[in-house]
């Protein structure tokens, strides 16, 4: 692969951080697609889901008090109607809410030589509170084929991709009665020190909307604490 190649590669899965961090909240709104999110997919898209029936079997790790298991992944994929997609239902049915929650991209490569299909080995990650009253960290795997969208003028630099195939690959799930870890910083610390050290999620999103209003800014990556919560999560802005 020569230089310019790979900078055109980085450049697509640069683009592709929007259209991800949309389905990232579609997930945090226990929707996956959301009204918003599914316009990222084409007008139907070939897709797989989780099977419907929660694991059955779960391994105990060490004496963490924490036990894991895989939820059961369709091994068919079927093509969908853009309006009809609605993906990992019986998983979300049982969130209450997520902590935190998101996709990203491993690696990606033109499909076959092709310049206008693009395929990603990507991943997600994040934190659910359940109705059940246990929290559950989630991660897994999925591969994705975008699609480019034809340019809307001749002027319009702007390049749009849509998703015409997912795939998820496996969806693992780590259960425990509670956090493991929990965040103390505001009690070690002094309560003058508090607006040096620790800065606000009011602050961080103050900033994200200054960002996202830049053209070409870089995503912002920090932690976010949240006072009392005795929770932390590290938020990722992508400028749009």
């Amino acid at each position: 692969m020569t230089a310019d190649e790979v900078l055109e590669s980085e450049t697509v899965i640069e683009s592709l951080r929007g259209p991800l961090a949309a389905h990232s909240k579609s997930v945090l709104n226990l929707r996956f697609p959301d009204r918003r999110s599914v316009s990222v997919f084409e007008k139907s898209a070939t897709v797989n889901d989780l099977g419907a029936r929660a694991p059955r079997s779960w391994t105990s790790i060490l004496d963490l008090g924490v036990r894991q298991a895989r939820w059961p992944v369709t091994s068919g994929s079927d093509l969908v109607k853009r309006e009809e997609l609605s993906l990992w239902n019986d998983f979300l049915t049982t969130v209450d809410f997520f902590h935190h929650f998101g996709f990203y991209n491993v690696r990606g490569a033109f499909a076959d030589g092709d310049k206008s299909r693009y395929a990603t080995e990507s991943g997600f990650k994040g934190l659910a509170q359940m109705r059940s009253g246990t929290v559950v960290a989630v991660k897994g795997h999925l591969h994705i084929g975008w699609h480019e969208q034809p340019r809307t003028s001749k002027g319009d630099e702007a390049t749009s991709w849509l998703i015409e195939k997912m795939t998820l690959e496996d969806f693992e799930l780590y259960e425990a009665e509670r956090p493991l870890f929990s965040d103390v910083a505001y009690e070690a610390l002094d309560e003058s020190d508090w607006s040096r050290l620790l800065p606000s999620v009011d602050e961080g999103m103050m900033l994200d909307m200054v960002l996202r209003s830049v053209p070409g800014s870089p995503p912002s990556r920090r932690i976010w604490r949240s006072r009392g919560s005795g929770l932390s999560g590290e938020g990722t802005t992508t400028s749009t």
